[in-house]
């Protein structure tokens, strides 16, 4: 196993705040407004925060962070299909259906990003306030700042010609702490707030504080695994081959004698060869055949998408190792028909190891090719010119250790995912349950109508 394997690190090449910028950038392309709705949360929620005596451990990194990942649950691909508005997500009457999501985005940041057990505060998220307990606990202020604060943001955006009420609390009566309001009331002085969010100015000054985040080594390691997990929730064969990609170019750029430096750039570009397929439908991702020609043009708009999403956040060089990735040496590539003479040895090897990943991967339509189908395609595509013939070696040669070193890499990237949906099934069959339990009559024949309804539940929970 080489020793450079262990000192590749996004965060030589992307600061924290790149990384937040660059996700958020992902998520616009499934749902802009929603996006929106969480910068102005978040904006609002530090203003608020910057004028609150809180708890020592209170983190306003992590506040600006939850609040812009509070709603991730509604990316969910399920919740996707059914796709909610600004005006659903705020619809009394699918309270419950709504609260389930805010417990899955709890479980989600909690296991899938830095913010651990701050996002306990999303589990009660609606809860009403009770004077006394008010930020007891630091959970308890982030959920209290960031619930108003997206109230706040909501009542924005649904009515956009109408002021705030005079009295807040009838946005949501009974659930705001009066100590937040009297902290935004100074901080919206003649509608300051409003003003800023109202002209869209609050958007870089949002930006400048994303743009100061540090992490620790431990959390900014989660942070950096942001950018694959999210393609999850698009598509769950992308994420993984951005992965293998990854790992896949290491291994390669290691043998090809690439300096730190250059391996560090290599990673980046890897990881985000593909976020671009974010925009493209899950159709196309998960689609078990061929391509037609139409859809295949569709497709390829991957390398323009991914280059519009982090062309603001990322070095020059990354940028064009993303874009390039589906080039040829012999000019049968696409998007520009470059040759070899235009490609870098950065930009090759991410060529390589994506074919690489591509040939090993389980698809919707293919199952993972043998080593010996492996080797073929691979030496065919040498024969006509299309890629580096030392790189092919390489991987025949050394085919059983880069296998190896992949599954050793791919540790770093291990999801947490089937915690998350352990826990909210979990949730959602515990609250069932106590509901059906409150409203049972056993002398009903609603009674085995309840009843069939937990048992379908279970038959959910286990598949």
């Amino acid at each position: 196993m080489h020793e450079k394997i262990k000192t590749i690190n996004l965060e030589n090449i992307l600061s924290s705040g790149q990384i937040i910028h660059i996700a958020n950038k992902m998520l616009s392309e499934l749902n802009v407004d929603l996006v929106e709705h969480n910068k102005r949360t978040a904006y609002i929620a530090f203003l608020i925060s910057q004028n609150l005596k809180l708890l020592e451990n209170f983190s306003q990194t992590n506040l600006v962070v939850l609040s812009l990942f509070h709603t991730i649950g509604f990316f969910r691909p399920d919740v996707i299909q059914n796709f909610y508005s600004l005006q659903t997500i705020d619809d009394q009457s699918k309270l419950e259906e709504i609260r389930e999501v805010y417990v899955f985005s709890s479980y989600y940041l909690q296991y899938m990003t830095p913010l651990k057990y701050d996002a306990a505060a999303l589990v009660n998220f609606d809860k009403d306030f009770v004077p006394g307990e008010s930020f007891v606990y630091r959970s308890a202020a982030y959920r209290e700042i960031i619930y108003f604060a997206s109230k706040i943001s909501l009542f924005l955006a649904n009515n956009p010609n109408a002021n705030l009420p005079d009295d807040l609390n009838e946005i949501a009566p009974n659930k705001f702490n009066p100590m937040v309001i009297n902290a935004f009331k100074k901080v919206n002085k003649d509608n300051f707030i409003i003003n800023k969010i109202n002209t869209k100015e609050y958007d870089s000054y949002l930006s400048n504080i994303i743009n100061t985040f540090h992490f620790s080594y431990e959390s900014n390691q989660k942070v950096q695994k942001i950018l694959v997990y999210f393609l999850d929730l698009k598509s769950t064969a992308t994420f993984k081959h951005a992965i293998n990609t990854a790992c896949f170019a290491i291994s390669l750029g290691i043998r090809m004698n690439l300096s730190d430096e250059e391996l560090q750039i290599l990673f980046t570009s890897a990881i985000l060869h593909d976020v671009g397929k974010i925009s493209i439908p899950t159709r196309l991702l998960e689609f078990p055949g061929k391509l037609t020609k139409e859809q295949f043009e569709q497709m390829k708009q991957h390398v323009l998408y991914s280059k519009l999403i982090i062309q603001d956040y990322v070095p020059a060089e990354v940028v064009d190792a993303v874009y390039r990735h589906h080039e040829k040496l012999n000019g049968t590539g696409y998007p520009n028909k470059l040759t070899a003479a235009d490609l870098t040895l950065v930009q090759r090897l991410i060529t390589v190891a994506d074919i690489l990943s591509a040939l090993l991967d389980s698809r919707s339509y293919k199952n993972e090719y043998s080593k010996e189908e492996t080797f073929k395609i691979l030496a065919t595509m040498t024969f006509d010119g299309e890629i580096d013939p030392c790189m092919t070696e390489f991987i025949i040669t050394d085919f059983d250790e880069i296998i190896e070193e992949l599954a050793y890499l791919q540790e770093d990237f291990k999801v947490n995912y089937n915690v998350v949906i352990t826990k909210i099934n979990d949730y959602i069959y515990t609250h069932k349950f106590a509901s059906l339990a409150q409203k049972v009559d056993l002398s009903s024949t609603d009674y085995v109508d309840d009843l069939e309804e937990l048992e379908e539940l279970e038959v959910l929970e286990e598949a």
